[in-house]
């Protein structure tokens, strides 16, 4: 760019269109009307892929020669090429219209077989580089190639191939789905005509491009496939694919509540209950035996033998002595005797144990000093 122009350089056909600039500013952009730059060159091929026909001897077959061109006036000029030298062809073989031209060329004998050329030319000249057709003698296709499963569901399969040589003629591509290899194999050992159909599910047939997607199959089941080419010529070599549809599973996109490994049935519930109750009733009654068992332990420590209420006797001098001195823990236990020399005052005990001594162990402290003769102690006890 320079200015307000711009330069190109070095142009290429392909530069070819509508040019328009736009000019900026703070309010916003303003765009030119566009212009059309047309690029001239002398006519090329649409397809610079070498195109492959077969034909049999006494058949015609129409070439179709294309081509991108500008100026679009385009003339056609149509040869043979031979290990000497290029024959040009009868003009009147072929026909003109716009940028292609088609030719009618017939195989008459084997010399007929070999690469037949056209050159297309304009107002800048004759294309370099011309357009190739092969002519071959027909044979039967080749077998499709790549074949895979792209899709699989249930009831369906799709199967993807590219296709092979056709064999210079047109083909057509066949699925066959078979329910087991068994009743593949025995199609194929009586002959690879189509239209024996013995143990075949269902077969799909397409025309230039090799997809077939089969339906209408059953949920999680193999299948044995067959894919092969078919041309006027016979039938191409086959290919062998295993394949199988996925099984059905319920469908759980209307529940609203989470699934469960286990799932929980009626029967199984009341029987969750029943099991539940037992264990709550197990348990009541354990506490409940166990409150009986304390509070029954708790009344047999405040009753004396045949169930006599004992009184508490009150503490001696001594017994504080020694409770002040080490607690419980001092020693071995004393023998020490109620002061009192009977229990007449104590009410419920028969009338032959009122004069009886009855008797408390008290923890013995080794600490103490020894006792004197003069200590209170009953004539029955050694102190």
């Amino acid at each position: 760019m320079n200015n307000l122009k711009l330069k190109l350089r070095d142009i290429q056909r392909d530069q070819a269109g509508l040019y328009s600039c736009v000019a900026s500013n703070i309010v916003g952009d303003g765009e030119s009307d566009p212009l059309v730059l047309h690029v001239k060159y002398v006519p090329v091929c649409s397809s610079t892929l070498d195109q492959v026909l077969g034909a049999a001897k006494e058949d015609q077959v129409e070439l179709v020669c294309r081509v991108d061109a500008s100026p679009d006036r385009v003339t056609f000029r149509w040869y043979f090429r031979t290990p000497e030298q290029l024959v040009a062809l009868d003009p009147k073989l072929s026909t003109a219209q716009d940028r292609s031209s088609v030719l009618n060329y017939r195989v008459v004998k084997d010399d007929d077989y070999g690469e037949v050329l056209c050159f297309a030319a304009n107002d800048l000249g004759e294309q370099s580089v011309p357009c190739s057709f092969s002519v071959v003698p027909t044979r039967e296709p080749d077998a499709p190639e790549n074949c895979t499963l792209t899709n699989q569901t249930t009831d369906t399969l799709v199967v993807q191939c590219r296709p092979g040589y056709d064999g210079g003629l047109k083909q057509r591509f066949i699925l066959e789905v078979f329910e087991s290899v068994e009743s593949a194999e025995s199609v194929e050992s009586y002959g690879d005509s189509e239209g024996d159909s013995r143990g075949v599910v269902t077969n799909v047939t397409v025309g230039e491009v090799p997809v077939f997607a089969v339906d209408d199959l059953q949920p999680g089941t193999s299948y044995f496939l067959v894919v092969y080419a078919l041309n006027d010529q016979g039938a191409s070599r086959r290919r062998h694919l295993h394949s199988f549809t996925l099984p059905t599973v319920p469908d759980h996109r209307t529940r609203l509540y989470p699934t469960h490994i286990f799932p929980i049935t009626p029967i199984l519930g009341v029987l969750i209950g029943v099991v539940g109750g037992l264990v709550v009733v197990a348990v009541v009654v354990v506490v409940v035996m166990k409150l009986r068992g304390e509070s029954r332990r708790a009344k047999v420590l405040n009753q004396g033998p045949a169930g006599l209420k004992l009184p508490v006797p009150r503490p001696t001098t001594l017994q504080q002595h020694v409770k002040e001195a080490g607690g419980a823990n001092s020693g071995p236990d004393l023998i020490l005797c109620r002061p009192e020399s009977s229990y007449e005052d104590v009410e419920d005990i028969p009338h032959k144990l009122k004069h009886a001594n009855i008797y408390q162990s008290l923890p013995y402290n080794t600490n103490l000093p020894p006792s004197n003769t003069n200590s209170e102690c009953c004539g029955c006890c050694d102190c």
